[in-house]
C-alpha cells in the first residue's frame, strides 16, 4: 500500500504501472492523485473536530472558504459526501462518538472527496482490524455502492470471511 501511495520506491525490477480507462499510461504522481484513493489502518481522523470539520481538514481551501456564514453550506456539502456512500451519519457529532464502521466510513468519504471520476482505484488496508464482526456489514454496503459506481476496489485484509463476502477476485500474497 505504501508503494501504491508514493510512500516507499519499488524494489529494484519492481514498479507502479497506473493506465487510464482506455490502457493509456498515465503520469505515476498524476496518476496516483487522480486515481488512487487511500484508506489506511490509522484513518487519521480527529476525534474532537465532527465529520465537516475532519473532511475540510483534507481539501483545499479557497478564499470564499474563510468567510463567516459558510457552516450551514459546508454541513450539508458534507453529508451529501456522506451520502455517496449510501450511509447517513450526523456530519455534526464528534467522530469520536462515531463507531468504528462509521468512522471508516468517514474516512471513505474523504476519499471520494474530489473523485469524479469513475474509474478510480479504492484502496483499504485492513479497514476492518477495530471491528466487531456485526460492524462490517454496515461498511461492505458502502463498499459496494462505490463498486456499483465504477469504482476499482483493492480489499488487504486477514480475515478470509470478509474476503469471500465482498470480494470478485481474491489474490493471496504470503511472506509479503
Amino acid at each position: 500500500v505504501k508503494v501504491l501511495a508514493g510512500v516507499h520506491q519499488a524494489d529494484p525490477g519492481g514498479r507502479v504501472e497506473v493506465f487510464d480507462a482506455k490502457g493509456h499510461s498515465a503520469r505515476r504522481r498524476e496518476a496516483r492523485r487522480e486515481h488512487l484513493h487511500f484508506i489506511h489502518q490509522d484513518l487519521g481522523l480527529i476525534e474532537p473536530l465532527s465529520t465537516t470539520e475532519n473532511l475540510d481538514l483534507a481539501r483545499p481551501l479557497g478564499p470564499r472558504d474563510l468567510l463567516p456564514g459558510r457552516r450551514r453550506g459546508e454541513h450539508a456539502w458534507a453529508a451529501q459526501l456522506v451520502q455517496r456512500t449510501g450511509a447517513f451519519i450526523d456530519v455534526r457529532a464528534p467522530i469520536a462518538l462515531l463507531s468504528p464502521a462509521e468512522r471508516t466510513i468517514v474516512a471513505l468519504a474523504r476519499a471520494m472527496n474530489g473523485w469524479h471520476r469513475p474509474d478510480g482505484i479504492l484502496v483499504l488496508d485492513e479497514p476492518t482490524a477495530s471491528f466487531h464482526s456485526s460492524e462490517a456489514d454496515r461498511l461492505f454496503d458502502a463498499i459496494r455502492q462505490v463498486a456499483g459506481a465504477g469504482a476499482g476496489v483493492l480489499f488487504i485484509s486477514h480475515r478470509l470471511d470478509e474476503v469471500r463476502a465482498i470480494a470478485d477476485r481474491v489474490m493471496v500474497l504470503r511472506d509479503g
